[in-house]
């Protein structure tokens, strides 16, 4: 079956129906969008903040937020730094209270808002995309479905398949995951907070649910999750229970219903989209670390942007896709200084290495000498692509060079511009992977 369209969305989520919802409140375009109903073993729980009011009702889905039955939340507490609760509440602020979102059910709603606005909804999955020799799309499912489409969007979260499939790399800035539990029963203490605990190797996150349940999060790096095998009951419920706040919510009527593995890490796609017809939206194109609480929020605003920079390449700009994609990079650029503030308010367990890899310095001292070591080791798409990185050698050549000179050299040999933050974190990267050398003061070389 052969779908004509102007805008093919594939994925269903918040970033998918909220782009879908908010091109046809521009102007009635026809809109198809691959959605997959996933059977999850239940929501990982997630706050939206007062502040996102003025999003949902600018993309006009204020109602679908009161209609669902969400909890109020008040706020946030956490003990970060030390065991000290600190709260932030909402009620004093203009903006009024937050939601604990019923994940399932906004997604839902928003899904129901984006057919009855007129969205072609194709209950498939994501096959593969291909170049039609018009100039337009074919979107694929594994149901058969054809869509043959001027625009094409990848709201597919982290993943990011339909950039996989076109080539475009993704890159991650750490290994962070999450093992998940939900718990049925009512927690009878911060029943309207969302809880943050840090402890040693990680942090930990909880929060209530609808129908007297709730979910509490243990963050950590995968090789952690693994070696210690925390997706096992018993060796992961002694680890919530020692951090002090968590464990007061895990009495014994609490009953473990389940745990899960969910990717938590900072990536980002190597590019957002380009004048060929395509972007990336929500984590697709970006992914934040949980701590920053921005997930959704971040979704409706990249839907509101994603729509209007599509709305305008269909009108024969595509300078609005340009700029799209450089906001993207520049807040990812933003939000890995405010990530890197965050993790260095922790200061009781700076050797562990979770807490050692977000709180060292990341800077190159500019009386380093540099220079290639000669290490022939594959470099993975990190910082920036592999290929950019081993741009950043090729420019070295042979030479050994001061780091204030390495920079300006490698910012005129790359063909593509970086803000100072990356460049510079790019090559503290070649210095810690052992592919860029630290020239002692005798001539000989060190790492770090």
């Amino acid at each position: 079956m052969l779908t004509e369209c102007d805008v093919g969305i594939v994925g269903g989520g918040v970033a998918g129906c909220g782009t879908a919802i908010a091109l046809r409140n521009r102007r009635p375009l026809s809109i198809a969008l691959i959605h997959k109903a996933e059977a999850r073993l239940f929501p990982v729980g997630e706050t939206l903040q007062p502040q996102a009011r003025e999003l949902a009702e600018k993309l006009g889905i204020l109602e679908e937020l009161r209609r669902t039955p969400h909890l109020p939340s008040n706020g946030v507490c956490s003990a970060w730094g030390d065991s000290t609760l600190a709260y932030n509440d909402y009620l004093f602020k203009a903006s009024g209270k937050g939601w604990l979102l019923d994940r399932a059910a906004f997604d839902l709603s928003l899904l129901d808002k984006a057919r009855r606005g007129g969205v072609h909804i194709v209950e498939s999955s994501y096959s593969r995309l291909d170049s039609g020799a018009d100039g337009r799309w074919l979107l694929s499912t594994r149901n058969g479905a054809v869509i043959r489409c001027r625009f094409v969007v990848d709201a597919t979260g982290r993943r990011s398949a339909v950039a996989a499939g076109l080539g475009v790399p993704r890159i991650r800035f750490d290994e962070l995951h999450a093992v998940y539990a939900l718990w049925e029963g009512r927690p009878e203490v911060f029943p309207h907070h969302t809880l943050v605990e840090s402890v040693e190797s990680g942090w930990c996150y909880a929060a209530a649910l609808p129908a007297e349940r709730f979910v509490t999060a243990y963050f950590t790096d995968k090789a952690q999750i693994k070696a210690n095998r925390l997706t096992q009951p018993d060796r992961l419920l002694p680890l919530l229970s020692r951090a002090p706040h968590i464990g007061r919510l895990l009495s014994a009527s609490s009953k473990l219903v389940g745990t899960r593995v969910v990717v938590a890490d900072s990536s980002m796609l190597d590019f957002a989209g380009s004048e060929k017809g395509w972007l990336a939206v929500g984590d697709a194109a970006s992914a934040y670390d949980p701590l920053s609480s921005l997930g959704i929020a971040k979704a409706l605003g990249g839907s509101l942007a994603a729509a209007g920079a599509i709305d305008s390449w269909l009108g024969g700009e595509s300078g609005e896709i340009d700029a799209y994609c450089r906001n993207i990079e520049s807040g990812f650029d933003q939000y890995l200084a405010q990530r890197h503030h965050y993790y260095g308010l922790e200061s009781r367990w700076k050797k562990d290495p979770f807490w050692k890899q977000r709180q060292d310095w990341i800077g190159i001292h500019p009386d380093w000498v540099l220079q290639r070591s000669g290490l022939r080791k594959k470099i993975p798409n990190r910082i920036v692509s592999s290929e950019v990185l081993e741009q950043i050698l090729a420019a070295f050549g042979d030479e050994a060079r001061r780091a204030h000179e390495a920079v300006r050299l490698v910012r005129g040999a790359l063909q593509r511009r970086f803000s100072d933050y990356r460049l510079i974190q790019a090559m503290r990267y070649l210095v810690e992977s052992g592919h860029l050398a630290v020239q002692a003061s005798d001539g000989g070389v060190f790492g770090l």
